[in-house]
């Protein structure tokens, strides 16, 4: 569980954050995120997004390319380790040239109701 002061969002699930903003692994990280980095092990190769804090899990993603060079879209979304998101293309490769406008809705708490 995140272990810092989040501002108050009015949403129906029990604490639900919000992480938003533009992603790549040569620029400047949003707030919430720690590292991205583009994974070579996969093929095609994904982006993946390490976030500061621990997730019990992921409600919603969406993710927008701002330049692609060599992805087409952004077909396959998928959390793990409680702290990572990789994001995967439809074809292609992700290179240092995409940017990636990123918002992630995460659970912070273990309980269900």
């Amino acid at each position: 569980m995140a272990n810092r002061r989040f501002q108050d969002v009015q949403a129906l699930q029990r604490e639900m954050k919000i992480i938003a903003g533009k992603v790549s692994d040569t620029g400047a990280l949003p707030l919430g995120v720690s590292d991205v980095a583009i994974d070579t092990t996969t093929s095609p190769h994904s982006l993946v997004v390490t976030l500061e804090d621990k997730y019990n899990d992921l409600y919603s993603a969406s993710a927008h390319l701002e330049s692609a060079s060599s992805v087409a879209s952004i077909v396959k979304i998928q959390f793990s380790g409680n702290n990572t998101v990789s994001l995967f293309s439809s074809s292609g490769n992700f290179t240092t040239a995409e940017v990636v406008y990123l918002t992630l809705f995460l659970k912070n708490t273990s309980v269900t109701n």
